[in-house]
């Protein structure tokens, strides 16, 4: 019996580096300023095992953060779904606010985005802005912040994840 559960617990996948899901070069290309430090943090939330790494710039808010949490896949499925698809969004869906409340809550209400992993979400909320990813046994979140405009750190985070997804 203990043998079965070492094997299990063995075949587990290690969780993934988040730091090595990016390259110094990379982050450098993308934000046009050169990473100072790399650092990684993991914590737990329920039955989410989430790693972190913070490569940080010279200018603090065009740093990158990627996050990733990994689950068995029917937990991923069923966090992913209430925050995307639940109860939430629906509320909010049929909310309405006044002036620019109402356009702040749709800026940040999560826009779908195509051809990444199983499925992707954008959010911004100025001067932020982060991309989720889902895969069949994880999650990521890709962020950042900075001046430039929205569609554009949604591009630049987009050609971040492509490369992330190719090593997750």
């Amino acid at each position: 019996m203990l043998t079965m559960l070492l094997l299990a617990v063995a075949a587990a996948p290690a969780p993934p580096d988040p730091c090595a899901l990016l390259t110094r070069a990379e982050v450098t290309v993308v934000q046009g300023e050169e990473e100072r430090e790399a650092r990684a943090s993991r914590r737990t939330a329920g039955a989410l095992a989430i790693n972190t790494c913070l490569w940080t710039l010279p200018t603090y808010s065009r740093s990158v953060a990627v996050e990733v949490a990994t689950a068995e896949p029917d937990a991923i499925g069923a966090l992913w779904t209430r925050i995307f698809h639940g109860e939430r969004r629906d509320q909010e869906r049929e909310g309405k606010g006044e002036g620019e409340r109402e356009g702040k809550r749709e800026e940040a209400r999560p826009r779908r985005i195509r051809g990444l992993g199983r499925e992707a979400f954008w959010t911004a909320e100025p001067p932020s802005g982060a991309l989720y990813v889902r895969t069949d046994r994880a999650w990521f979140r890709i962020s950042t912040g900075g001046p430039a405009p929205a569609r554009h750190t949604q591009r630049k985070l987009t050609d971040l994840a492509r490369k992330v997804l190719r090593r997750l």
